[in-house]
This record gives C-alpha cells, structure tokens and sequence, in this order.
C-alpha cells in the first residue's frame, strides 16, 4: 500500500537540509501531556521559532508532520516567520476533521517521500526499502529517538530545534 503513496524529492529540487516534527504549535495540552519545558504556549512557540530560524538560516527544512493546532491563518502566521524553503509530510493533524488537508503554506507537500536511502513518514512504519525518518511518537511512553530502522526527529528528541538530515 505504501508503495503507491510514496513520491521522491524530485531530482534538480531543493532538498531538504534540516528535519523535525511534532511542533504541536498551539496545542495547549502538549506541554502537560509530554512534559514539555515551557511554561506556556508562547514561550514554546517562540523557542522553537527562534531555535528553527537560528539553526536553518533560510535553508531548506521538511516538517515531519502536526505543525499545529490552531486555524490555518495563525499557523500560517508562523509559517512566515520560518525562513527558508519548508516541506511538509503530512501528519494526522495536518488534516481538519471534515475538510481535509489544511491550507497551510509550505513549498513543497508530500503524503511520504523518500530520498535516497531515508523515507519520510509521519507515522514510523515497518518494511520500507529504506531507512525511516518519522515523528509521531512522544517521550510519554516508550518510544526512542533511533533504532536500526528508524529515526523519530519528534521536537522532544531534537531539544526543540531542526536536525540536519544524514547525508
């Protein structure tokens, strides 16, 4: 099934140099449910705002999915103040309920995408001919940051700020 679904970075385009996911921008109860560092969703927004802008400098960066949880216009808002070139793997809150894909401004928008030896998923999954670089998971359980398939680039891995993808 994934197979169909899964698209390449199209040769002669940007590629992304930096990754990280879960941002959960406007979503109250993540700082609680992951025991995030913040004392509030402002001082969370603007960390991981100015950690992206110091670290990518205008680069290219894919978002690994569930940006945020607030109406396109506010997370278009800090869409915006992200500089550089952003693609998008779409995570299960990218989606409204009954609309569909939310009209969030990305450069680039891919359900999966792979290149070269990594693929792109929001949710972690098994079986791929490639390398898995995901988000989804959270530090409230289980989960780690690496295994032999997979890497989970989840802000709460990455000390809330972009990684550069493995070359």
């Amino acid at each position: 099934m994934w197979e169909r679904m899964l698209e390449e970075f199209p040769p002669g385009e940007i590629r992304p140099e930096f990754m990280w996911s879960d941002q959960h921008f406007g979503h109250k109860n993540i700082i609680r449910y992951s025991d995030r560092p913040f004392a509030d969703l402002v001082e969370m927004r603007e960390t991981m705002i100015n950690n992206y802008n110091r670290v990518v400098q205008g680069r290219s960066c894919v978002w690994v999915g569930d940006v945020a949880f607030l109406p396109d216009s506010e997370a278009n808002e800090i869409l915006h103040r992200c500089l550089g070139h952003k693609i998008l793997i779409i995570g299960n809150h990218d989606l409204h309920k009954k609309k569909g894909l939310k009209k969030l401004h990305f450069h680039e928008i891919y359900s999966m995408a792979y290149m070269g030896d990594y693929t792109f998923t929001h949710y972690p999954m098994q079986g791929l001919p490639t390398f898995n670089i995901h988000g989804h998971e959270h530090v409230n359980g289980n989960e780690t940051l690496v295994s032999n398939f997979h890497l989970n680039v989840n802000v709460e891995f990455i000390n809330y700020t972009p990684v550069e993808v493995p070359v």
